[in-house]
């Protein structure tokens, strides 16, 4: 789990350190506001922030939090944000009625969240009738809700599940802990706090290998273009360097005895 976590804060360091460098050449335009709708995801931003990654290439970056991946695309298509740390689904859903998004990098094509339960729920049958959190409706979490259900040979009007609109992860764990739900959806950072306590992973995020993007960085097409069209390459390479390096480190581990 611990390996899972790291990987996924170098991968989105480098590809924030690629935003930042093409960034810089637009320094004069002001505050880019970057938004985010998972806290538990933001860790990259932050350390990008305390290393002084932004001030390296003299850039104005704010970090943003934003409730629900549905209202960052909605802030992102309004341009109250000029970048926006989410999930597929919501972006997706934005393009098709009409939003002129761009997708610029990805974490990747995988599910990483696990589908966690109160103690005394042990199967996936024990849902039906159950009362499930996620962050929104329209969201990663409830794509993700879907994509576990369907795995399981779940419905949710079928099987008279209730979902409940929780807002944001730790609130969602909260009411896992407190009752208020019987099961949720949580990516790893949330999930591995309270299996020590005895919650039950009805579905671990490695076993769902459905594609699902759970995780990337979008901009408006118009804001790609006014920033250059080199973005994706410079990402593209960055990232590709850095697997290359992560590989080796990899080989490297396992090699000692």
């Amino acid at each position: 789990m611990a390996m899972r976590h790291l990987l996924f804060i170098a991968i989105f360091s480098v590809a924030l350190n690629s935003l930042c460098s093409h960034f810089a050449l637009a320094a004069a335009a002001g505050k880019i506001i970057l938004g985010y709708a998972s806290p538990g995801r933001a860790l990259p931003f932050w350390v990008a922030q305390d290393v002084g990654m932004f001030n390296k290439y003299g850039v104005d970056v704010e970090s943003v939090f934003i409730r629900g991946a549905p209202i960052l695309v909605a802030a992102l298509a309004a341009g109250d944000i000029q970048v926006g740390s989410t999930g597929g689904s919501a972006t997706l859903a934005a393009v098709a009625g009409g939003q002129d998004l761009k997708v610029i990098a990805s974490f990747g094509s995988r599910n990483n969240f696990d589908l966690m339960a109160q103690p005394n729920i042990k199967r996936p049958e024990d849902l039906r009738g159950k009362r499930i959190g996620l962050t929104s409706i329209g969201g990663t979490t409830w794509m993700a809700l879907l994509l576990w259900l369907e795995h399981f040979g779940l419905d949710v009007q079928r099987d008279k599940m209730q979902l409940q609109v929780l807002g944001e992860q730790a609130l969602t764990v909260q009411a896992l802990e407190t009752g208020i739900v019987n099961a949720a959806v949580l990516d790893g950072i949330n999930s591995s706090r309270i299996k020590p306590k005895g919650f039950t992973v009805i579905g671990e995020y490695s076993d769902l290998k459905h594609r699902f993007l759970s995780q990337a960085l979008v901009v408006q097409r118009s804001f790609l273009q006014q920033r250059g069209d080199t973005l994706e390459n410079c990402s593209r390479l960055k990232s590709k360097r850095w697997r290359t390096s992560s590989h080796r480190r990899t080989r490297r581990r396992r090699s000692k005895p």
